[in-house]
């Protein structure tokens, strides 16, 4: 979220009259125009319903996570614990670097630092759905959250193998993935494990192999992006050094996979391009996929592509943009991502259970979150 939106956000709950001045000093409302808008102190939650707010996923579904959940007493300086034992760096973040928190109960409506529920929910799903091995791919990296996130819930089952794969375009945040990886006791590249091996790979994911330009204002940046263009402002209209990275094509990053069981990708804009350039690859391939979503457009594009090749969408948020911003690629619009969570029926198992967990463990868990 950009520092501008985050001042108009916290004028606008403190002097809701003033969201129109507040938008159009931030550069997200044309002058001339004003919006009418109402407090939401005005609106109490007990006349709200599921018109109102979209989860994205029935709320009886989180129980399924409840399986995975871990006794954590401590974080340790610097760190954020969830409730599956996951550690992340308060750093990659802020330079709160000596906070810590352990948040115990399922990760509703987040985890309070950086996932929503509807992700944590869509990789348990594709935990369940494998056998013994797993193959995992994690599209615009980061720091590797969503890899992580897959080992803590698949090393509670008997797997055999367990391959993560991070494909991340900023050469500044490789390293942050090695330091997530040993945080969490998996190994870095190369080294032996008997269950778990890693690698990283640098590389924006596009339609075709080449290079981009890369932008963002430092690893505390999580909405920089790769690009066409090599110059002047980045989809946001934010200005900043650029870097040439090397492209590839998911079907070039996917050649030696015979069978994929999740791709989590968060591409900031890239998603439909690089899906549509390698179709084949994609529905012959990859069991699951969580995409990170950056417009409405994308968004509608992606339904009508992958619902016409034999794919289902389980769980789907939408983003959330600025209706009145003048920037010229309404990507660039968006301040909160969405999700798409979809099951390739040509490979996810007929007999797949979506059966709510009803155990006494599960329902406790429900419990405390709705509490």
């Amino acid at each position: 979220m950009h520092s501008k939106l985050k001042a108009a956000a916290k004028r606008l709950v403190s002097r809701s009259p003033l969201f129109s001045s507040a938008m159009r000093a931030a550069g997200l409302l044309p002058s001339g125009l004003q919006i009418a808008t109402t407090s939401l102190v005005q609106h109490p939650k007990l006349r709200l319903n599921d018109n109102q707010v979209f989860l994205g996923y029935p709320f009886s579904d989180l129980a399924a996570l409840a399986k995975y959940r871990k006794s954590v007493t401590a974080a340790g300086p610097g760190f954020h614990v969830d409730c599956f034992g996951i550690k992340t760096r308060y750093s990659y973040f802020s330079d709160a670097a000596d906070s810590q928190a352990v948040q115990p109960n399922l990760p509703f409506p987040d985890n309070s630092l950086y996932g929503e529920a509807v992700e944590f929910l869509a990789t348990c799903r594709a935990v369940d759905a494998a056998v013994d091995e797993m193959v995992v791919y994690e599209f615009g990296a980061g720091f590797a959250p969503w890899l992580v996130c897959t080992a803590a819930m698949a090393l509670q089952r008997p797997m055999k193998r367990l391959k993560l794969v991070a494909v991340e375009a900023d050469p500044e945040r490789l390293p942050l993935i090695e330091q997530h990886f040993a945080d969490n006791n998996l190994p870095r590249p190369g080294a032996p494990h008997p269950i778990v091996s890693t690698e990283i790979i640098h590389a924006a994911v596009s339609d075709q192999r080449g290079t981009l330009s890369f932008s963002a204002q430092g690893i505390k940046d999580w909405g920089g992006a790769a690009s066409k263009d090599s110059g002047g402002a980045d989809y946001r209209g934010a200005t900043g050094d650029r870097v040439s990275v090397p492209a590839l094509p998911i079907s070039e990053l996917l050649q030696r996979e015979p069978i994929v069981d999740l791709v989590h990708m968060d591409i900031q804009g890239f998603e439909y391009l690089s899906i549509s350039a390698s179709l084949n690859a994609f529905c012959s391939k990859i069991k699951s996929v969580v995409i990170g979503t950056h417009s409405r457009v994308i968004e509608g594009q992606l339904i009508d592509l992958l619902r016409r090749h034999d794919w289902v969408l389980i769980y789907e948020k939408p983003c959330k943009f600025h209706t009145t911003s003048q920037l010229p690629d309404v990507t660039g619009a968006t301040y909160f991502d969405g999700t798409q969570f979809w099951i390739n029926t040509r490979l996810w198992p007929a007999n797949f259970s979506w059966q709510p967990d009803l155990t006494p463990q599960a329902t406790a868990a429900l419990t405390a979150v709705g509490s």
